[in-house]
Formats: C-alpha cells, structure tokens, sequence
C-alpha cells in the first residue's frame, strides 16, 4: 500500500478525486504530466500523488427540512 499525499486526508477523497480527473482524462483533458501509465485511472493516480492537481473541499450545504419536496409514494 502506498501513503497518502498530505494535502488528501483520507482513501475516500484520494478516490473520489482519481475517480473524477480520470473522467477527466477520459474526455480529453490533457495530463499534467508525464507517465509511463496509458490507462486514465492509472495517469490520475499519479498526478494526485505528484501533487499536479489542485482542488478544494467544499462544505456541505445546510439543508433545511422544511423546503425539501415531499417523496410521493
């Protein structure tokens, strides 16, 4: 198993974030760097632990109950 980059503080965001920069990568964006890797998930994995990537979490927003659409059953 290999570690974390600081700036990622858990597996599931590292995943999350391979997940959507190989989308990415699949629709054409261009890699930021250079890899012996051909797959996009593969090409992801090493931008994010290279540290090529930028990103920023975002808060949940407050979601208040009264102004949700009811579920018809």
């Amino acid at each position: 198993m290999f570690k974390l980059p600081e700036k990622v503080p858990s597996k599931y965001l590292f995943v999350l974030l391979a997940a959507e920069r190989a989308k990415q990568l699949q629709q054409g964006a261009a890699p930021r760097m250079k890899t012996h890797c051909t797959k996009p998930t593969y090409r992801a994995i090493d931008e994010i632990m290279q540290d090529q990537l930028e990103f920023i979490v975002l808060d949940k927003p407050d979601v208040d109950p009264e102004k949700m659409l009811p579920v018809e059953e």
